[in-house]
């Protein structure tokens, strides 16, 4: 079994480390910026002082988070139950925190980075160019995290990733890490009980119309994509497409992205392992067995879960050209 720890920290930063651990469940995913762990456990005084917690496996630092929710169950005089739901610290400080609604003029991939990243921790905003946009409409509701999704869009038109080891953010989803996973008996392939090959066809879009204008008889759509990924596999699935304010200046590339993300999952590999591999969200992969090799795959999701002392994790294999 993995060595695989929690330690909770109080308003005064000292450690509260937890050793009787019931059940927990952690989840990654690339393509959601915060990382969530929950857990319950058994402890022996009356502790509701608990700011924060990390999480290591085999001695890495997998987690580092904030409280969401905090209850103590008292089933008798001699102990308590202690559940936990937290979510990575940088990323939900990012989520939670509303921007002021303005508009930005002459806006720098900097000036991104010193106003909405760093302040809650963020490393390194890793970009191929200082970019700058000539203008950044900020409205209502607007987290700090959409403002930099939306700036690295409109700016290179792609998606922004949070990296949780370096707490950075980067246009790249993926690092220089390779795995294999395979039951062929190898040194440094990773073995799976389990495995399960998933279409997901139900979200893809065949085509879009997009809104161009109006007329005295309703709106104009004389803009259209095809998508000819669904058309090879003879969905037919059209959705009429109003594009968000933000998007004026270029409304073909909202669309895009509109159909893109419904593509993501559309091809799945879903691995049981029985233990935690030294895997990361973003680490390149490939799948061999006996009937099937399949390369240009990507560690999408990642699932730990433990309960009676036992460990499970599950992993999620994803397509590297439905990226966006």
């Amino acid at each position: 079994m993995n060595n695989f720890k929690i330690i909770c920290f109080n308003s005064k930063n000292q450690p509260i480390p937890i050793d009787n651990l019931l059940s927990c469940k952690f989840n990654s995913s690339i393509n959601t910026p915060s990382d969530f762990l929950e857990f319950s456990a058994v402890i022996y005084s009356y502790i509701t002082d608990i700011v924060s917690i990390k999480a290591y496996s085999n001695s890495t630092l997998i987690f580092d988070g904030i409280i969401d929710i905090l209850s103590l169950d008292s089933p008798s005089d001699n102990h308590f139950i202690l559940h936990i739901s937290s979510r990575n610290k940088s990323s939900a400080h990012m989520l939670d925190n509303e921007v002021r609604p303005s508009t930005y003029t002459n806006v720098s991939s900097n000036d991104i980075f010193t106003k909405h990243c760093k302040p809650f921790g963020i490393s390194s905003f890793i970009l191929p160019s200082n970019k700058i946009l000539p203008s950044l409409t900020i409205k209502k509701g607007s987290s700090h995290w959409s403002i930099v999704d939306l700036f690295c869009k409109l700016a290179f038109q792609k998606s922004p990733f949070f990296v949780s080891q370096g707490s950075s953010i980067s246009l790249n989803p993926f690092n220089n890490n390779h795995h294999i996973f395979s039951n062929i008996p190898k040194p440094n392939y990773i073995p799976f009980s389990s495995v399960k090959f998933i279409s997901k066809r139900d979200k893809i879009i065949s085509k879009i119309y997009v809104k161009t204008g109006s007329s005295s008889y309703g709106s104009l759509y004389n803009v259209s994509l095809n998508n000819k990924f669904a058309e090879s596999l003879k969905i037919i699935r059209k959705r009429y497409f109003n594009y968000p304010h933000e998007w004026l200046s270029n409304p073909s590339l909202s669309a895009k992205y509109y159909v893109n993300k419904s593509l993501i999952y559309s091809h799945q590999i879903i691995l049981s392992i029985p233990f935690i591999p030294s895997i990361s969200i973003g680490d390149s992969a490939s799948f061999i067995s006996s009937y099937s090799s399949l390369k240009n795959l990507y560690v999408g999701d990642i699932s730990i879960y433990i309960s009676n002392k036992k460990i499970s994790s599950t992993i999620i294999l994803l397509d590297k050209k439905f990226v966006i």
